[in-house]
């Protein structure tokens, strides 16, 4: 019963209950739960909890004395010690240290992978926070190590030595623990002092302990290189890290290497040094995981950058959870003027556009749709952030609109619409030669539309293998999938006329629409069959019996009597039979192939409740045929109703279909809100009219007053042959009077004006409708097509793994590569269109190539001669903008020189008035002069 119970538990919050057993220092419950969880790995290690705690179960357990032995089972499992709390920025050797926690700093001590010497994000080593907490224990503890390194400077340049000596709680102890190691160096100097004379002037009175200058033989000597950088001494971390033979040029401080400090804050030749040297340019540290090349993207030094480019060194420009190009638009938008940055050297422009250019060329390395850990790709930031040239620009070097984040918004959720319009006009060009040529084109580019490129081979660990002969494939999305989001945004949704988003929509049709004819046509032969046989059977069996379908005898007929005793009715069964297990296989299909879109599809439950029904009619036997009759009534009904819907999908007829589906959803709203109303006034009639003792009365109970009242709305009054005015007259009359006022005429009437509305916008907009509706019906195929059938199945096989079966997905794949466009059909990702040879579509040379995809069936498309027309209005409009940019660039110079020549008179005019004026001036002076002369000789 425990085991049970355990295991519950550990379904449920496993982690909790993990924190739970620590808590409360209950080790056999906890190594129960970890053994479970272990087991069917529903447990998470390196989960961080919450406040109060801000770490992971093996930080918890090293924060606090007596959990040294739950520390000891994490050990065991595998967990790693080594990693640094995201947001405590220390690892669980310094959470035991700074706390004071023996017990477990020795376990973490006697586990050989534990990195004594490990820093913090303050570059601070265990020892460091010991002594600074002034834990005696620890510090001894950790002196006592063999890989200690007792003079290691943290970013303040202080050691653990110093750090215990300056300490303002003096403890003779502590200090006593660092004099007697003989590791610890007293001689090094400190901020030009030495720690000996440091001791000297806190500890006095421990003179007399401290061994004689010079008598230690320290192998331990403390290089720090970094003290260079941290005084902007880059000439002298220069000739250091050149001059010095074993130098690590990996070694970081707890936050940077050598190459993330000079990325960050800007210090080109550094980087220039470093990267001539042994350095590994993908090298992190535990506090700061972002390769170097990142952060240089993120404070936008485009010289930096180009030096990573330039150099021959393997460069990694991105990871699962980012790019160098994305953290240039992340970083475009925040604020560089923090301390020692050097932002003169920041060009956002300038390294987006660098590693734009890497990216087109080496799409293997820097992938412009990678996205981060939230889903967001580098046109997600850019829209956010409303930067239309990096929008246009990432559109044009092929971003994808559809890469939906981990909150399901795509990057056209936050692109402005007229951005969006000025990209498609870009995307639409000719080949450069006159309308009247035979081979003039019209080109039509779709690379925004095409999904993004995966790996084909995701399990090869080495990064180098991964960049070498590498064959790229889209992803299994819908093609369609911008196009979906686009028809549900209203703003977005004129886009959809676009000839650019049209002839795309055209081409997924003409590879599609073989298929819904398929599906069409065998609707249409079940219809018929389930019809003809609901109809006639009932006729044969009524004349073989001979029954009439009498009042008296028709409780009484069983279809036991005779089943099918016509040899039509037997081959109508079968028939119908077949074609309903058929669409059974159908529906069975497009459910396990994508669950939730089937589920969510009203259609499909419409479908479900057809197949139901259909089964009963045909494999049920009915006592009664009254009920026969009914469930035939219900079957003929839905069967029809899915035909209106099934036919209504073909874009020809979406306008007339949307028109009914918009109409009847619109009442269905409208009178649900006013049934209050319409119930209020069946309930009045009932009142008023139960005691009426006519046979015919329909107002004797609620229900059948309800009917009638709903009944009335249609006009069906019938006042004087079934309402008893003459029990009440007076309130009857007035009742019936205001019953006729409200709702016969103002709600009626509402009714009536309110579809002519809906009516008249969907005619105004018939266009688009049609393109939404033809969106959706591609996008729905797609996506049953995407879906994999027996994906839960390779998941438990994945599991067992015992025979190393290989199930195929049907033909979903099969399916999928027969409608999609990229990258067989449109390998190049645009077509050209040939206006001059009745608009005859181009696939390119690679396409004739290539007899896998649609584009086997579409080497004799033609595109119609409407989307033809709008391209060319779109090549018009785009060669007047450039016309009319290049006379508004005229008009700017020209109004500027106007201006620049005005003020040059000006300052002419101002030369002239102060020449004018300084000889004036003079000559006043050389009057003066003689009679100053005169009047001195007198």
């Amino acid at each position: 019963m425990e085991d049970v119970e355990l295991n519950n538990v550990c379904l449920i919050g496993s982690n909790d209950q993990l924190l739970k057993a620590v808590q409360s220092k209950d080790l056999e419950l906890f190594k129960k739960l970890l053994e479970i969880g272990l087991e069917n790995s529903s447990i998470n290690l390196d989960n961080i909890f919450d406040e109060p705690y801000h770490g992971t179960i093996l930080d918890i357990c090293c924060i606090s004395t007596g959990r040294s032995e739950f520390a000891k089972i994490l050990l065991s499992v595998g967990v790693d010690v080594n990693v640094i709390n995201k947001n405590r920025k220390k690892a669980p050797i310094h959470l035991a240290a700074a706390n004071g926690c023996k017990d477990a700093l020795y376990v973490l001590l006697e586990h050989p992978p534990t990195n004594i010497n490990l820093l913090d994000s303050d570059g601070n080593s265990a020892l460091h926070l010991a002594a600074k907490a002034g834990n005696v224990e620890c510090t001894e503890l950790l002196l006592n190590s063999n890989n200690i390194k007792a003079n290691q400077l943290n970013r303040k340049g202080f050691t653990p030595a110093y750090m215990a000596a300056v300490s303002k709680n003096k403890n003779d102890e502590l200090m006593m623990a660092f004099i007697t190691c003989p590791k610890v160096d007293l001689d090094i100097f400190i901020w030009n002092k030495s720690l000996r004379s440091v001791i000297n002037e806190k500890y006095p009175h421990l003179k007399e302990e401290i061994p004689p200058e010079g008598t230690r033989n320290i192998t331990d000597h403390c290089d720090n290189p970094f003290v260079y950088l941290y005084s902007n001494d880059i000439e002298g971390f220069i000739s250091h890290i050149t001059s010095t033979k074993l130098l690590d040029l990996n070694n970081h401080d707890g936050r940077h290497t050598y190459l993330q400090y000079a990325c960050d804050f800007g210090l080109p030749k550094v980087v220039q040094v470093l990267l001539n040297l042994d350095v590994d340019p993908n090298g992190i540290c535990p506090s700061n995981t972002k390769y170097a090349i990142f952060i240089a993207s993120f404070r936008g030094f485009a010289d930096i950058i180009q030096m990573f480019l330039d150099s021959k060194k393997c460069i990694c420009y991105q990871t699962s959870n980012g790019s160098a190009l994305l953290e240039v638009i992340k970083g475009s938008d925040e604020n560089h003027n923090s301390l020692d940055v050097n932002t003169d050297l920041c060009d956002h422009d300038r390294s987006f556009k660098i590693l734009l250019r890497k990216s087109e060329t080496s799409p293997f390395e820097l992938d412009i749709n990678q996205s981060d850990d939230k889903g967001n790709t580098c046109l997600h930031y850019a829209a956010k952030i409303g930067d239309r040239d990096s929008i246009l620009s990432l559109l044009e070097k092929g971003a994808y609109v559809g890469k939906r984040n981990v909150l399901g918004d795509p990057p056209l959720a936050d692109i402005n619409p007229k951005i969006l319009e000025s990209h498609l006009n870009k995307c639409v060009k000719t080949n450069g030669k006159s309308p009247k040529d035979i081979n003039y084109e019209i080109i039509c580019s779709y690379n925004f539309l095409c999904p993004p490129k995966v790996y084909k081979h995701k399990d090869i660990d080495n990064y180098h293998t991964q960049l070498e002969g590498q064959e790229y494939i889209p992803e299994n999305i819908p093609e369609t999938d911008p196009l979906l989001y686009i028809s549900e945004v209203p703003e977005l949704r004129p886009l959809l006329k676009h000839p650019v988003l049209t002839s795309f929509l055209h081409l997924k049709w003409f590879a599609i629409k073989r298929y819904y004819k398929v599906n069409l046509a065998f609707y249409i032969g079940f219809w018929a069959l389930l019809t003809i046989y609901t109809l006639l059977t009932f006729k044969i069996e009524i004349q073989n019996s001979n029954l009439s379908l009498t009042q008296d005898n028709v409780t009484e007929f069983s279809t036991n009597n005779v089943p099918y005793s016509s040899d039509t009715a037997v081959y109508l069964w079968v028939m119908v039979l077949g074609f309903l297990i058929a669409l059974i296989f159908r529906e069975l299909f497009q459910l396990i192939s994508s669950p939730i879109t089937y589920i969510m599809s009203l259609e499909n439950w419409l479908e479900i409740s057809l197949i139901i029904l259909t089964s009963f009619l045909l494999l049920c036997e009915m006592s009664c045929i009254s009920n026969r009759n009914q469930i035939s009534a219900i079957v003929i009904l839905l069967s029809w109703g899915e035909l209106i819907l099934l036919v209504g999908r073909h874009p020809a007829l979406a306008t007339h279909l949307e028109m009914f589906k918009r109409v009847t959803k619109n009442f269905l709203k409208f009178l649900i809100w006013y049934s209050i109303l319409i119930i209020a006034f069946a309930l009045s009639f009932y009142m008023l009219f139960r005691n009426d003792a006519d046979t015919d009365n329909k107002f004797n109970d609620p229900s059948s007053a309800t009917f009638k009242t709903i009944v009335m709305l249609t006009g069906e009054f019938d006042t004087f042959g079934s309402l008893p005015f003459s029990l009440h007259p007076i309130v009857s009359h007035a009742l019936f009077l205001l019953f006729i006022f409200l709702i016969a005429i103002v709600l009626v009437n509402l009714l009536n004006g309110l579809a002519v509305s809906d009516t008249q916008a969907i005619r105004a907009d018939a266009e688009i409708v049609a393109h939404v509706s033809r969106v959706k019906l591609i996008h729905y195929f797609e996506k049953m097509a995407v879906g994999d059938p027996f994906s839960w199945f390779h998941k438990a096989q994945n599991q067992i793994n015992n025979f190393g079966y290989n199930i195929p997905s049907l033909c979903t794949r099969r399916f999928y590569l027969k409608i999609r466009l990229f990258p067989d059909a449109l390998q190049d990702s645009e077509i050209k269109i040939l206006t001059n040879q009745r608009n005859f579509v181009d696939f390119g040379s690679s396409a004739k190539k290539s007899q896998i995809g649609c584009i086997a069936n579409c080497q004799g498309y033609y595109l119609e001669k409407e989307i033809v027309n709008e391209a060319k209005s779109v090549i018009k409009l785009n060669s007047e903008g450039t016309e009319k940019s290049c006379i508004e660039i005229l008009d700017i110079f020209t109004e500027k020189f106007n201006t620049v020549e005005k003020q040059m008179e000006e300052i002419k005019k101002m030369l002239n008035a102060l020449n004018t004026k300084s000889e004036i001036n003079s000559i006043s002076s050389l009057n003066n002069f003689p009679v100053l002369n005169g009047s001195n000789k007198s």
